[in-house]
């Protein structure tokens, strides 16, 4: 098995994404494949091509934070408003604790639905500390990360991102505002549906190049922070090689920014999440960790709506990268009807019968990766990759068939805290299995025959809480 026989497995064969593009690797040796096409109109999935980077955006703004702290021109224990004044109920608050998700941010309304981007702004400059309920990740921490960027460097977000990453590492192909010749070159987020509450939504308004984040749209051409950029698989792996090369940041100040702080715990001692600086660190309980097991404790990585992933260790030298398109076409939210549970929707309530596309792959990819030992250790084996993902299922819910993951505790619009799913549905009865003969690349099971899923679609990712 290779890897571009991996590729080719969940783009062409099971027509689980539209697109996959996967690199593994260390500094200076990498191997990389990619399938599948880029829109409606089958365009092939290339070395041009434009991945709307989402939440990967994150990690690029939790970089530069560092960069400036190391150059002296950020104190990560001065309170937001010596650098960003507009922010008035942050007063109190260190830079520190929001960029490492220690409080919870929220605004008056959500800053999406705003009819302006001025309107926009006014809600997020409104924004107020409150109680971590349920999952600390958000948006809005990202958002005001940026604007303490631009007061603390005393230029724009673009040109200090250019300065310390994008001219250093020579990632020509990576923009904050694509080009209009290039449109043609960006994955397609177009045919995105979502249940919310009982009701089908279907977005069909996303533009290529334009980011599909609702909040990052209604402030484009700005680009806040949280999400917005855009790249190519080539740009991505000399983002992670330069990491690695210590041409960003120093690894010293990568472990400072790797350390969790989220000090959120469970019952029984445990973290819900570990959140550095706008990023994830490998988490001791596997089975919550976003991090793939293979790596060490210093590895950092983050992972984007529309599709994306990446981890970095510097522990290792290993980098992995998953770049693809789990919008275009897919069902990416489900919520919950009031008065009902996850249960009423043939889901279960423990969060157990789930597993991303993305950790798919590093299961199928177990044999191939064995050949670099010189790059990383594979004696525990490939665990799961993302926290709290097991088995995927197949759900017969009114005559319609549902695959799907777990994607953890989410905040609510109502404040409420609960747990959400991502699910995707093939739209045809194509397949005969009952739910008793579930059998899709889970713990101790065989991979399907390929008869039985050809056609079948389904989705992963995470999802964002919005304020």
């Amino acid at each position: 098995m290779t890897l571009q026989d991996t590729v080719r497995y969940f783009t062409e064969e099971t027509e689980i994404l539209p697109c996959l593009s996967v690199t593994c690797g260390g500094a200076g040796l990498c191997v990389q494949a990619r399938g599948g096409v880029i829109n409606e109109q089958g365009t092939p999935v290339s070395d041009r091509t434009l991945f709307d980077l989402a939440s990967l955006t994150k990690l690029f703004t939790g970089l530069l934070t560092m960069r400036l702290w190391e150059e002296g021109r950020l104190d990560l224990t001065r309170p937001v408003t010596d650098y960003a004044p507009q922010y008035q109920h942050l007063s109190d608050m260190p830079v520190e604790k929001v960029l490492g998700f220690e409080i919870g941010l929220t605004t008056p309304e959500r800053i999406d639905t705003q009819k302006t981007p001025e309107a926009a702004k006014q809600q997020l400059w409104a924004v107020q500390p409150g109680e971590i309920r349920g999952r600390a990740y958000s948006d809005i921490h990202a958002m005001v990360i940026r604007d303490v960027i631009e007061g603390a460097a005393q230029s724009g977000y673009g040109a200090e991102l250019t300065r310390c990453i994008l001219r250093p590492l020579e990632m020509a192909e990576t923009f904050l505002h694509v080009p209009e010749e290039r449109r043609t070159d960006c994955i397609s987020c177009r045919g995105e549906h979502r249940i919310e509450q009982g009701k089908h939504i279907l977005r069909t308004d996303a533009q290529p190049g334009i980011p599909h984040d609702p909040k990052a749209a209604k402030l484009y051409p700005e680009i806040m922070g949280h999400a917005g950029l855009f790249s190519t698989q080539g740009d991505m792996v000399k983002f992670a090689q330069g990491v690695l090369r210590e041409q960003v940041i120093s690894k010293m100040t990568i472990r400072k920014m790797a350390r969790n702080r989220t000090g959120f715990r469970r019952a029984d001692g445990t973290y819900q999440q570990y959140l550095g600086a706008l990023c994830y660190v490998k988490h001791p309980v596997q089975y919550f960790s976003e991090i793939p097991a293979y790596e060490s404790d210093e590895a950092i990585g983050l992972a984007g709506f529309t599709g994306q992933h990446m981890s970095i260790d510097i522990g290792t030298g290993v980098f992995t990268l998953f770049l693809g398109n789990r919008v275009m076409n897919r069902l990416t939210v489900l919520v919950p009807e009031a008065g009902k549970s996850l249960t009423d929707y043939g889901l279960q309530a423990d969060g157990r019968g789930w597993s991303p596309p993305s950790i798919m792959c590093i299961r199928r990819m177990r044999t191939f990766i064995r050949r670099w030992r010189t790059l990383w250790d594979f004696r525990r084996g490939a665990e799961r990759a993302r926290h709290g993902h097991k088995p995927c299922q197949r759900l017969r819910t009114g005559g319609t068939h549902r695959r799907g993951h777990h994607a953890g505790e989410v905040g609510r619009a109502d404040g409420s805290v609960g747990e959400e799913r991502l699910v995707a549905i093939d739209g045809k009865k194509r397949c005969g299995l009952r739910l008793q003969k579930i059998a899709f690349f889970g713990q101790n099971c065989s991979p399907p025959r390929r008869q039985r899923v050809r056609k079948t679609r389904f989705l992963c990712g995470e999802i964002v809480n919005n304020p």
